[in-house]
């Protein structure tokens, strides 16, 4: 059980009290936010649970089991925009909530020293609230992107790890992975919508390596040459997919 507590705030000063007669694109004030209704305090206070428990089936296989929670903080949108709405207005810097989540996870792990082997295999699901994410919204001026808490969110997947060691030096190591996520209730409505596509979450991702060791006979130490390969599936970068 963790408890976190943050402050933050937000100060501007305007650049044209330093520059008389002066139009700056992205000048802004810090009471002109408070006009706008852009909070400058904010707070965030949150307990964090892990729960975990682990059963030993014989000497080379246990179970895993475990729900985590977590939390990130708010904040405030930080960039302007030459655009409308956003040209010198509170609009681009309005804040955010903080976002929240459970993780919950069962594996099972092998250690087969007979075979020089390790297999971790891992069930996830991950539910977020109030996911913190930027998207667009139509005005009279066009698109604009802000962060938001845009959604809440659903991800699920397995990841597979394998280690082999052989007796002549040479290890192996590979992993695999699979994903599916889903945006499952919109929270601030926005271009996005329950059929958008998660951004940043590859239906697969994989890598394969392998390292070698050699002992030096006439020196203490060794020499190593390893390398990877590492596969990442594709994904969206934007919500406006």
């Amino acid at each position: 059980l963790r408890y976190t507590d943050e402050d933050k705030s937000i100060r501007y000063t305007s650049r044209s009290d330093r520059r008389p007669n002066t139009v700056l694109i992205f000048d802004i004030s810090t009471e002109e936010l408070v006009n706008g209704g852009v909070p400058v305090e904010l707070n965030a206070g949150r307990f964090t649970q892990r729960l975990a428990a682990s059963y030993a089936l014989n000497a080379d296989w246990s179970l895993q089991a475990s729900a985590t929670s977590g939390f990130r903080s708010g904040g405030w949108n930080g960039r302007g925009s030459a655009s409308a709405p956003c040209f010198h207005t509170p609009t681009c810097y309005q804040a955010f909530d903080p976002e929240t989540l459970w993780t919950y996870e069962a594996g099972v792990t092998s250690d087969l020293p007979a075979h020089h082997l390790k297999l971790r295999a891992t069930l996830f699901q991950t539910d977020v609230n109030d996911l913190q994410l930027v998207t667009g919204v139509r005005g009279a001026g066009g698109i604009t992107f802000l962060t938001r808490n845009a959604t809440n969110a659903r991800f699920r997947g397995v990841e597979v790890e394998l280690d082999w060691q052989s007796l002549d030096g040479l290890d192996l190591h590979a992993n695999f992975g699979l994903l599916d996520g889903a945006y499952t209730a919109i929270v601030t409505p926005s271009l996005l919508t329950r059929d958008t596509e998660p951004v940043h979450a590859p239906s697969a991702n994989g890598s394969i390596g392998a390292l070698y060791h050699l002992r030096l006979r006439d020196l203490t130490g060794r020499f190593y040459v390893g390398g990877n390969l590492t596969f990442t599936g594709s994904q969206w970068t934007s919500s406006l997919n």
